[in-house]
C-alpha cells in the first residue's frame, strides 16, 4: 500500500492499494503522475514486478508497465521525461539492468546492462550523467547522457551501495 499525507500532515489523505504489490520506489513525472515500482519477488519463479502509474490525486491504476520490468528497485526521470527503471532481480540470470521508457511508453526504448549488477539506486547529476549504485558490483557506474556504455566507475570506498544523492 502507498499512503499519501498532506505537507506537514499526520493523517492520511488517501491510501493506494489498487495495483500495489511490495512497493519499493516512488517517483513523480513532470505532469504530477505517481509511478510506483512494485518489486513483488513472490512470483512462481521468483522475480516479477511492475511499475504502476496513477494520475495526480488518483488511487486507481492509470496504466501498468511490465515489459522489461523484473523486481524494480528504483525509478528516476531524466530531463526529457524518460523513465529509468532499475531491475534489481534476485534471479541473477535475468534482469540486472536498467530499462528506459519514453514518457508515455510501455515498451523499453533502451536497456542499459553494461557493468550493471543488482542496481539499487539511480540518480542524474546536473550534466545529465546517469549514476547507478550496483549493490553486488560494489560500485557506482556512470553513463553519459543517452548512452549505455560506462563513462566511469567509482569503486574505492564503495561497498554494496543502496542510495545515491547529489547536494546543492
Amino acid at each position: 500500500m502507498v499512503t499519501v499525507y498532506a505537507p506537514g500532515g499526520t493523517t492520511p489523505l488517501r491510501t493506494i492499494t489498487d495495483g500495489i504489490s511490495s512497493p519499493s520506489a516512488l517517483a513523480f513525472d513532470k505532469n504530477g503522475n505517481l509511478y510506483v515500482a512494485n518489486f513483488d519477488a513472490q512470483g512462481p519463479s521468483g522475480g516479477v514486478g511492475t511499475v504502476t502509474v496513477y494520475a495526480p490525486g488518483g488511487t486507481t491504476v492509470l496504466r501498468t508497465i511490465s515489459e522489461g520490468v523484473l523486481e524494480p528497485d528504483a525509478l528516476v526521470f531524466d530531463d526529457s521525461g524518460n523513465l529509468y527503471v532499475a531491475n534489481y532481480s534476485s534471479l541473477r540470470s535475468q534482469g540486472n539492468d536498467v530499462t528506459v521508457y519514453t514518457p508515455d511508453g510501455g515498451s523499453p526504448i533502451r536497456t542499459i546492462s553494461q557493468s550493471v549488477n543488482a542496481p539499487d539506486s539511480l540518480a542524474f547529476d546536473d550534466a545529465g550523467n546517469l549514476f547507478i549504485a550496483n549493490f553486488y558490483g560494489n560500485n557506482v557506474t556512470i553513463y553519459a547522457p543517452g548512452l549505455g556504455s560506462v563513462k566511469r566507475t567509482i569503486s574505492e570506498g564503495v561497498g554494496s551501495p543502496r542510495a545515491l544523492a547529489f547536494g546543492p
